[in-house]
């Protein structure tokens, strides 16, 4: 496998005057690391969840690398899964579902190096992980490519790569001591950054459930409590509908305790479960629906979707039970 090893950098401790185009390239490097770690900090102050931060760095890295490919991945260990948080190839964003860590991947975990594949990157792969090369759905396999661990104490917690679909040796060495130097500062920041939103999350639904308390400590009906509740949950998302609803299994309706839509108050009539709740109540889990929403309900249902009286049927949805 020519070409193909894990690229490690290292630190030059003689004592020298830079000349005006290393300072130039150091400044460079410089500037381009406090831009991925401003867009960290500029997601954290605008409160945008992790995804909307993985999107600003993205974007950010695909702005400084003449590259058809870039992502952002991360390990999820519990179910030993990649999950592509950024991915995109020439010009075209993909959204896709995790996926088994593969061999690559592992190797990039147990060694914690750079993977650089300069050329033959077929005899490359598969002398990693024995069997022949395989891509992501719509993509096409790479000529060249980096990928960088992005480490926050020994642990690795994901990788960033760049890749090339039509050249061999498309990085450079100032390329790959770039992208590490960027990826070793942004771990640290996006660690932080998922703190914070843990963080968040947490005061969030301690927010909720004292809503909960506060009720009971009053001595409230239950409808109060919903009422709490409702409020504080449209408070903290940004959705144009809140509903809390709950079942009578006796008659199989739906009781409508609390719905709010677009500022307005409703109180609509129970009405019969159907194949939607009827399914929250089989599998007990949630059903996100991100979009073609219509679609979705009628391949459930059977039929077109029916809203609450006064309202409109909605692009989005989650339910959970």
């Amino acid at each position: 496998m020519s070409n193909t090893k894990p690229t490690k950098t290292s630190k030059n401790t003689e004592n020298k005057t830079l000349s005006l185009e290393e300072t130039r390239q150091l400044l460079n490097q410089r500037n381009a690391e406090l831009a991925v770690i401003s867009s960290v900090q500029e997601g954290l102050a605008a409160e945008m969840g992790m995804q909307g931060i993985y999107d600003l760095v993205g974007d950010q890295i695909r702005k400084l690398f003449d590259a058809q490919v870039a992502a952002m991945c991360t390990f999820n260990f519990e179910n030993h899964t990649e999950e592509f948080q950024y991915i995109f190839e020439d010009g075209q964003r993909f959204n896709m579902e995790p996926r088994p860590i593969d061999k690559v991947r592992q190797l990039l975990i147990d060694t914690q190096d750079i993977l650089c594949i300069n050329e033959n990157a077929d005899d490359a792969w598969t002398k990693i992980t024995g069997e022949a090369p395989t891509v992501i759905p719509g993509t096409k396999l790479t000529k060249s490519a980096i990928f960088v661990p992005m480490k926050v104490g020994t642990e690795v917690k994901g990788y960033v790569s760049l890749q090339n679909l039509d050249r061999e040796h498309a990085f450079s060495d100032s390329d790959i001591q770039l992208l590490a130097t960027l990826t070793n500062s942004m771990s640290v920041a996006l660690e932080n950054a998922r703190l914070f939103n843990e963080a968040e999350q947490h005061n969030a639904e301690l927010s909720v459930i004292n809503s909960v308390q506060q009720g009971l400590v009053a001595e409230m009906d239950m409808q109060g409590i919903y009422e709490l509740v409702g409020d504080k949950t449209r408070e903290l998302f940004d959705s144009q509908v809140t509903i809390i609803a709950s079942f009578d299994h006796e008659s199989q309706n739906e009781v409508f305790n609390y719905i709010f839509e677009d500022g307005q108050r409703f109180y609509p009539e129970p009405r019969r479960l159907d194949k939607i709740r009827e399914s929250l109540i089989k599998n007990k889990k949630l059903i996100d629906i991100r979009e073609k929403s219509e679609e979705f309900y009628t391949s459930i249902t059977g039929k077109s979707p029916e809203s609450v009286p006064g309202t409109t049927f909605p692009k989005s949805l989650i339910f959970v039970p």
